[in-house]
């Protein structure tokens, strides 16, 4: 037995964690496996232990964070074949989109400064946000299916890639938690900007008028509204960070999936930053090697045309939306994994999923004795 609380493993038949002070649940009977059914091994490649349950047991306990992502990796190796098999069909349509998207900005079609192609620029942003539509519901539907494969890898559910494309009803509570979220930095940053705005007007008066400390002072000010919005910003980033997972998992709806995302996260907050900093450190390093051709002639530009804008022409944009392609493929599962093994981590934790999934996912028979 486990503590939900620390997750430090306890001796049967003690009352209170010896690590936090948490009050321990009652001890109930073992459950037993009985009759488990044949199950045909699973298309990524792996088996199913079911040896009295001990294994999958072993596998469902509390994790830290070192724990979340070494368990990642395991399964980025062991499921690989699906994941990229998964990404060739759902990753494409998405760099076809970016790459729509990049082709119509304004910068790429008016890439000058010059005030007579103000109406051509208006003209290329309205279609830049059209092109923005179809992004954003390809990236949505990509998300969710790959959110299905790793929960079905990390859940060692026999699925195919079928079954995986298809799109259900659960990706649209998903996409609305997202606007929900978005909605919700856009109001801090409002609220941050306005008064901002405001200091910026009384500092440029006061610097007229030559106080220089009072300037000082609305420079600091200005400066502490910043970090407030940063902060602000990154935390409701890091509360809804399992939104994804609980929408496509659970079915909750948009609304839903934000509160019960916040309820999750609720108690582990440093634990989310920690794994999210990490996963998006890996993730990052990882896009930019891979980006790195496209990066190293931006770079080669800058050297041999300084001062002079870098506008890539359709060639080089096509050769990037390659690469992302190639980066959404293969570095997007290692985002994936601890966001989905954290979500199960804290259901663990908080709601002895352990139980639920060997009764209701697995669907082995569950008795006591």
């Amino acid at each position: 037995m486990f503590c939900r609380n620390c997750g430090q493993e306890q001796i049967d038949g003690v009352q209170v964690c010896a690590e936090c002070g948490q009050t321990l649940p009652a001890v109930v009977p073992e459950a037993t496996i009985v009759e488990p059914p044949v199950v045909d091994p699973p298309v990524f490649g792996t088996t199913l232990a079911v040896s009295g349950g001990s294994s999958i047991r072993s596998r469902l306990h509390p994790r830290n964070v070192v724990e979340i992502m070494d368990e990642s990796f395991k399964l980025y190796r062991e499921h690989w074949k699906l994941l990229i098999q998964l990404g060739l069909f759902v990753y494409p349509p998405v760099a076809l989109a970016l790459l729509i998207f990049s082709l119509v900005s304004p910068m790429q079609i008016h890439p000058g400064n010059d005030p007579a192609e103000l109406p051509g620029k208006m003209r290329a942003l309205a279609a830049m946000m059209v092109a923005l539509v179809p992004y954003v519901l390809l990236t949505t539907y990509a998300f969710a299916t790959m959110v299905r494969a790793v929960s079905a890898s990390y859940l060692r559910k026999p699925t195919i890639l079928k079954e995986l494309l298809k799109p259900n009803d659960r990706i649209w509570g998903y996409l609305g938690a997202q606007m929900i979220a978005v909605l919700m930095i856009v109001g801090v940053l409002i609220a941050t900007i306005v008064p901002t705005a405001c200091l910026c007007a009384g500092a440029a008066g006061v610097t007229g008028h030559g106080h220089g400390v009072g300037l000082l002072g609305m420079i600091l000010v200005v400066m502490l509204l910043a970090a407030l919005a940063a902060f602000v910003c990154l935390s409701l980033g890091i509360y809804v960070m399992v939104v994804g997972p609980v929408a496509i998992v659970e079915g909750r709806g948009a609304w839903g999936s934000v509160k019960r995302s916040f309820s999750l996260i609720k108690g582990f907050y440093w634990k989310a930053a920690g794994l999210l900093a990490l996963s998006t450190l890996l993730a990052g390093v990882l896009s930019n090697l891979i980006r790195l051709p496209y990066t190293a002639i931006s770079i080669m530009h800058a050297v041999s045309a300084p001062g002079t804008p870098f506008v890539p022409g359709t060639g080089l944009l096509t050769l990037d939306s390659v690469l992302v392609m190639v980066s959404l493929i293969l570095v997007q599962p290692l985002v994936l994994l601890p966001i989905m093994l954290f979500y199960y981590d804290l259901r663990i934790r908080k709601e002895g999923f352990d139980l639920q999934m060997l009764a209701e996912q697995l669907g082995y028979g569950v008795v006591t004795e």
